[in-house]
C-alpha cells in the first residue's frame, strides 16, 4: 500500500470514528428504546460500509 492509499484509509477510519461518536451521542440523548435500536443499527451499517470501502469483509 502506498502513502496516498494509507492516508485515504486513515481518513476513512477517522470518518467512521466521527460517525460512531455522533450516533452514540444521538442515542444517549434519545429516550425511546425504538430510537436507540435504530441508532445501533445505523452504527452497524456505517461499520459495514466502511469495511467495504477499505477492502475488508462486511
Amino acid at each position: 500500500m502506498n502513502r496516498k492509499d494509507q492516508l485515504t484509509q486513515n481518513d476513512a477510519i477517522d470518518a467512521l470514528g466521527k460517525i460512531r461518536a455522533l450516533l452514540n451521542a444521538a442515542m444517549f440523548l434519545t429516550a425511546s428504546d425504538e430510537e436507540s435500536e435504530a441508532g445501533a443499527d445505523l452504527i452497524q451499517i456505517a461499520e459495514r460500509v466502511a469495511a467495504r470501502a477499505l477492502g475488508g469483509e462486511a
